[in-house]
């Protein structure tokens, strides 16, 4: 369910529960006998529930009632509000893709289009657009300037747009994060690989700074480290004259006439 879609999907079954009982069975209506209330004139007082029986009990046609079991044009379009609210509480809207970019066009070309409703009806530029003719086609009782007041704020929110806030526990984010510090991971292993810096990655030159120095010792001394060392690490240090040797093969390190007793050679 998305979020918010539980107090969507009360507010949907209700619509839906109310043009049913209303329609079906006359639930609303307070007279001896059950009929289908106009709901655009519920709370009028031309349509109280005394009102409605002097007008059943004297013949009168009224449009504040009707026979039950009869759908009219209002009672679809409640029902149909019903039936989309309940479903927005079970669809959630892309953020990313492509999909997320379509619905914020359309969002965007359709409010503009009910602000520029709301401000012609207003102005009165055209007789083309008029409120008091919108509005008696809604389900529900309201005003032209009330309606024309609504279409200008749902415009304004269309366009502003929904404002998405992550959850840093989510499973997309924790996704995110882990393929990060892999990359970061891969970055670092090939810093190590390329000179041990991060700038020039796709470089397969040394650095500069590694190219002052031709041997381990010659960083070890431009670095000072030599004052940190102890006196075995000195000893491994010693830049001695050495030679190396190998037993001999004839006497195996015994001594014989060919290593001169030696040993090796």
């Amino acid at each position: 369910m998305a979020k918010g879609g539980k107090l969507r999907g009360i507010v949907g079954v209700l619509f839906l529960a109310i043009t049913v009982a209303n329609v079906q069975y006359g639930a609303l209506s307070s007279t001896e006998d059950p009929v289908k209330l106009n709901l655009k004139k519920y709370s009028q007082e031309e349509c109280s529930t005394a009102a409605i029986e002097y007008d059943m009990n004297n013949n009168i046609a009224s449009d504040c009632y009707s026979e039950i079991k009869q759908w009219e044009g209002s009672d679809l379009l409640f029902l149909f509000e019903g039936v989309a609210i309940l479903a927005s509480a079970f669809i959630k809207l892309p953020k990313k893709g492509i999909w997320a970019t379509r619905i914020r066009r359309f969002s965007i070309i359709l409010g503009s289009i009910f602000i520029i409703t709301a401000i012609v009806d207003a102005t009165e530029v055209t007789p083309y657009v008029d409120t008091e003719t919108m509005a008696p086609l809604l389900p529900f009782a309201i005003t032209p300037a009330l309606l024309q007041l609504g279409m200008f704020v749902l415009g304004a929110l269309m366009i502003r747009g929904k404002k998405y806030v992550d959850d840093d526990n989510s499973d997309a984010k924790k996704l995110e994060d882990a393929a990060r510090f892999e990359k970061e991971r891969i970055e670092m292993d090939q810093a190590y690989a390329t000179g041990g810096t991060l700038k020039g990655l796709k470089s397969k030159k040394p650095s500069k700074s590694m190219k002052k120095y031709t041997t381990v010792g010659d960083m070890w001394g431009s670095m000072g480290l030599a004052a940190f060392e102890d006196d075995f690490e000195k000893g491994l240090r010693d830049s001695g004259d050495f030679s190396v040797e190998r037993s001999c093969h004839i006497c195996s390190g015994q001594g014989c006439a060919r290593c001169g007793g030696k040993g090796h050679l």
